[in-house]
């Protein structure tokens, strides 16, 4: 029961025997933990007996061309073995032997990707379901708003589970308040505004101070230009609905009639665009303005996307902060908003706006058809549709299909090239051996094979910071289409399973063939994106019961005070359904905390050296005992004992061991 107990390392011989060694290693560390050790080193300030060395400084200067670390081929091999399947259930990948290879922050990532793909498997098989009542009912199923009910509480599960999760997985693999120990950044220490010689008012010792009012400047000015970014991205989505309402207007595009009804034997057409005869008198412009503003669309997320999330980056770097998981923590934040107003703002304005602005000319830029084809509804949907369909294909081309490509061109040409300085080395060598030149100038000749390191340095790099990063960023977009507008698109939970199916397939091909290995790096969560999550929970509620209300025809018959009567009841009933359900599931399992705090008390008397409490007894101890006044300090050599069955969880334990034991 003491197998999850962490602690502080000493060199001294006296505590030697208290850590645990690998089987793999024979050693007290792991090679994950060797690698960690050199990072450290390198990086450490010549003060301390460091190297101090800022390796990402150097990078950029030019002094060096890349740092990372070597693989180990047997111990990749072995991971590869249990993980490059084609395959496995998302709950049984080799998280351990991730964890003992490429760090606890690529491990966590795949914890993550695997609970939300186990989980979205439940919402898949019940969305399917009511996507079958819609083709057999209609589109604006009355079982429609019994669905959002279901994914609201889903969502709220899936991130309260998620949370005991990560506690647990935290507690196993010794990841309990590791960030407080986070090192500074080099970028922090290069900042022209950051002293070195300041005084810490509480330690009294030297610190790096960064002047309060200088950071809550820059703060300011990123949030400033952030708001205008997402300004500037609405309208260009207005603009472009706005175009597609103009496009659509009689005579704009074809010149042609409006609709079937409007055709006449005695109108013609004003221009003939190379369509046939039976086609000239019908109005087609609404359906090809549809795919021109589709594409235009598609276009204005994929290019924002990469625009913005460059400009996140460089206002985070701006902003200057102390560690990696500050850094990480913002640059997170405003990426989301960036992408959040990028790719949810069309449809946002489908679901709400653009129905009232077919009605109200006064919303008009100019005058369109601005109405939504067939209903918003069903446009809604068509549109999630496609951007899912889109983003699953342009992910796995960018991931998968682009490196591959690369990499087996890259081959092909380093093959032809051994080949062609094979031959000429041989027609030299011949040529030396018939002049009787010496074996020293024949060895030179010879051709010099790479050495694995050169051969690694040619793999695309996974930045341990900005991997993971966007990999995450990836996945909640896909959870954002998944829970915001699914009373549209009740197949959203199906896409978004293939999609985090083939991504953990992908990102471990990714991973571990194409890509140098990581530096290892410490995490205790996931961060930002945990609130993220839980955020996009909340605001799915709200959206979903809009759409119900509002956007679909299920209550065309109410009125405007009895929708609004309905949405508030719907809206509340949801939100307290989801806090009683955060208040009854608890973040930190019980047993979880008393493995916590008994690696504490492990901690500080075996490393710490911490004496134990003093217990003061009156002399009357028998019958101080017998009125149960003394607390009993007995040491049990097992957590089955007794006194422990009280706590929840441990009943079960002691009677699955009791049956052990008696079969054996």
């Amino acid at each position: 029961y003491y197998e999850y107990a962490y602690g502080k390392y000493y060199s001294d011989d006296k505590f030697q025997a208290l850590y645990k060694r690998h089987t793999k290693t024979s050693s007290i560390f792991r090679s994950v933990d060797r690698i960690k050790l050199i990072l450290s080193i390198l990086k450490w300030p010549a003060q301390d007996q460091g190297a101090g060395l800022a390796l990402e400084k150097l990078i950029r200067q030019k002094a060096l061309f890349y740092a990372f670390p070597l693989n180990d081929r047997n111990e990749l091999q072995l991971v590869q073995k249990k993980w490059l399947i084609y395959w496995a259930w998302p709950w049984r990948q080799p998280f351990e032997d991730i964890k003992d290879y490429f760090g606890e922050k690529v491990a966590l990532y795949f914890v993550f990707l695997g609970h939300y793909t186990a989980m979205v498997m439940v919402a898949a098989f019940v969305g399917t379901l009511f996507y079958v009542v819609t083709i057999i009912d209609s589109p604006n199923s009355v079982s429609i708003p019994f669905f959002c009910i279901f994914m609201s509480i889903w969502a709220t599960l899936f991130v309260e589970f998620w949370k005991r999760k990560q506690a647990r997985y935290a507690m196993m693999w010794g990841m309990e308040g590791s960030e407080l120990a986070a090192e500074v950044r080099p970028e922090f220490t290069e900042n022209a505004f950051v002293h070195n010689d300041a005084i810490s008012p509480i330690t009294g010792e030297n610190e790096l101070y960064f002047p309060p009012t200088i950071a809550s400047f820059r703060r300011f000015v990123a949030l400033s230009i952030i708001f205008i970014c997402g300004f500037l991205v609405f309208l260009v989505v207005v603009s472009i609905f706005t175009l597609k309402a103009i496009l659509t207007i009689k005579s704009n595009l074809f010149g042609t009639r409006k609709s079937f009804a409007d055709v006449s034997v005695n109108q013609k057409p004003v221009r003939n665009w190379g369509i046939l005869q039976k086609w000239q008198l019908v109005d087609i412009s609404s359906q090809i303005s549809g795919v021109v503003i589709a594409l235009l669309n598609a276009l204005q997320i994929l290019w924002f996307e990469y625009i913005l999330s460059a400009l996140a980056k460089q206002l985070t770097d701006y902003e200057s902060h102390r560690t990696d998981t500050e850094y990480e923590d913002a640059l997170t934040s405003k990426t989301f908003v960036f992408q959040f107003i990028n790719s949810f703002t069309s449809y946002m304005y489908i679901g709400f706006f653009k129905q009232i602005q077919s009605q109200e000319y006064s919303l008009q830029i100019t005058r369109g058809a601005y109405a939504c084809v067939g209903s918003c509804m069903d446009e809604l949907r068509t549109q999630l549709g496609a951007i899912f369909i889109s983003k699953v294909i342009v992910a796995n081309v960018k991931d998968i299909g682009i490196p591959y490509l690369f990499y087996s061109l890259e081959r092909l040409a380093e093959f032809r090239k051994l080949e062609a300085a094979k031959e000429a080395s041989k027609a030299t060598m011949e040529t030396k051996i018939q002049t009787n030149e010496s074996n020293n100038e024949i060895d030179e000749l010879q051709i010099r094979q790479l050495s694995p390191a050169e051969e690694q340095m040619r793999l695309d790099e996974y930045n341990i910071l900005l991997g993971p990063f966007r990999d995450y960023g990836d996945l909640v977009i896909i959870y954002g289409y998944t829970v915001l507008f699914v009373a549209a698109f009740p197949l959203a939970p199906l896409m978004a399973l293939v999609n985090s199916y083939v991504q953990i397939r992908a990102d471990a091909w990714r991973i571990s063939l194409s890509c140098r290995r990581p530096w290892p790096s410490n995490a205790e969560d996931i961060g930002t994106w945990s609130d993220i999550i839980e955020l996009m929970s909340y605001l799915a509620v709200i959206i979903n019961s809009i759409i119900i209300i509002y956007t679909g025809t299920f209550l065309d018959d109410f009125t405007i005070v009895s929708r609004l009567l309905i949405f508030l009841g719907l809206y509340h009933s949801l939100l307290i359904a989801k806090y009683l359900l955060a208040f009854i599931i608890d973040d930190t399992p019980p047993d979880v905390k008393i493995q916590l705090d008994r690696q504490h008390f492990i901690e500080d008397k075996l490393i710490h050296l911490i004496q134990d409490d003093v217990i003061e007894v009156e002399d009357d101890v028998s019958s101080r005992q017998a009125t149960h006044e003394i607390p009993d300090v007995t040491l049990y050599d097992f957590d089955d004992d007794t006194i422990y069955l009280d706590y929840p969880g441990y009943g079960a334990r002691y009677k699955k061991n009791t049956q052990e034991v008696s079969s054996n």
